[in-house]
Protein backbone atom coordinates (compact mmCIF):
# COMPACT_ATOMS: atom_id res chain seq x y z
CA UNK A 1 0.00 0.00 0.00
CA UNK A 2 1.27 3.40 -1.16
CA UNK A 3 1.35 6.02 1.69
CA UNK A 4 2.36 9.54 0.50
CA UNK A 5 3.67 11.71 2.61
CA UNK A 6 1.71 14.53 3.83
CA UNK A 7 4.97 17.14 3.41
CA UNK A 8 8.23 15.11 1.55
CA UNK A 9 11.00 14.88 4.05
CA UNK A 10 14.35 15.60 4.05
CA UNK A 11 16.19 12.66 4.49
CA UNK A 12 20.52 12.39 4.29
CA UNK A 13 22.28 10.74 1.53
CA UNK A 14 25.27 8.44 0.53
CA UNK A 15 25.08 8.28 -3.06
CA UNK A 16 28.36 6.78 -5.83
CA UNK A 17 30.04 8.65 -8.51
CA UNK A 18 27.17 8.78 -10.92
CA UNK A 19 25.01 10.40 -8.43
CA UNK A 20 23.16 7.23 -7.53
CA UNK A 21 21.69 7.03 -4.12
CA UNK A 22 23.41 4.19 -2.24
CA UNK A 23 21.45 4.06 1.65
CA UNK A 24 19.63 7.11 3.43
CA UNK A 25 19.90 8.27 6.74
CA UNK A 26 15.75 8.85 7.87
CA UNK A 27 14.75 9.53 11.76
CA UNK A 28 18.70 8.00 12.39
CA UNK A 29 18.54 4.98 10.82
CA UNK A 30 20.54 3.98 7.97
CA UNK A 31 18.89 2.54 4.87
CA UNK A 32 20.80 0.69 2.40
CA UNK A 33 19.53 0.82 -1.49
CA UNK A 34 18.87 -2.94 -2.56
CA UNK A 35 17.72 -2.18 -5.97
CA UNK A 36 16.32 1.49 -8.05
CA UNK A 37 13.60 0.30 -10.39
CA UNK A 38 13.41 4.10 -12.00
CA UNK A 39 15.47 7.22 -12.16
CA UNK A 40 13.99 10.25 -14.19
CA UNK A 41 14.87 13.83 -13.87
CA UNK A 42 11.68 16.39 -13.45
CA UNK A 43 11.62 20.14 -14.30
CA UNK A 44 9.10 22.31 -12.41
CA UNK A 45 8.58 25.36 -14.54
CA UNK A 46 5.74 26.90 -12.00
CA UNK A 47 7.56 29.82 -11.58
CA UNK A 48 11.11 28.49 -10.33
CA UNK A 49 12.41 25.77 -13.04
CA UNK A 50 13.58 23.51 -9.93
CA UNK A 51 15.10 20.45 -11.58
CA UNK A 52 14.40 17.55 -9.84
CA UNK A 53 16.25 14.38 -10.44
CA UNK A 54 13.85 11.30 -9.01
CA UNK A 55 14.71 7.72 -7.68
CA UNK A 56 12.33 4.43 -7.26
CA UNK A 57 14.08 2.35 -4.48
CA UNK A 58 14.23 -0.44 -2.89
CA UNK A 59 15.48 -0.44 1.46
CA UNK A 60 14.36 -2.62 4.09
CA UNK A 61 11.92 -4.50 2.61
CA UNK A 62 9.96 -1.10 1.34
CA UNK A 63 9.57 1.05 -1.39
CA UNK A 64 10.75 4.70 -1.63
CA UNK A 65 10.20 7.57 -3.97
CA UNK A 66 13.25 9.85 -3.49
CA UNK A 67 14.10 12.91 -4.97
CA UNK A 68 17.05 14.98 -5.37
CA UNK A 69 16.59 19.02 -5.71
CA UNK A 70 19.63 19.75 -7.72
CA UNK A 71 19.87 23.40 -7.32
CA UNK A 72 20.33 23.27 -3.10
CA UNK A 73 20.96 19.70 -2.93
CA UNK A 74 19.38 18.11 -0.65
CA UNK A 75 17.43 15.05 -0.45
CA UNK A 76 13.86 14.15 0.09
CA UNK A 77 11.40 11.09 0.14
CA UNK A 78 8.04 11.80 -1.39
CA UNK A 79 6.37 7.95 -1.03
CA UNK A 80 6.76 4.91 0.61
CA UNK A 81 5.04 1.57 0.17
CA UNK A 82 5.23 -2.16 1.28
Amino acid sequence: MAKPLEKPEEIKVTVNIEGVPLSFLRNDKRHRVTAIYHRWLRVDEWGTETEKEYFKVKAGGLFYDIYHELANNRWYISKIRD
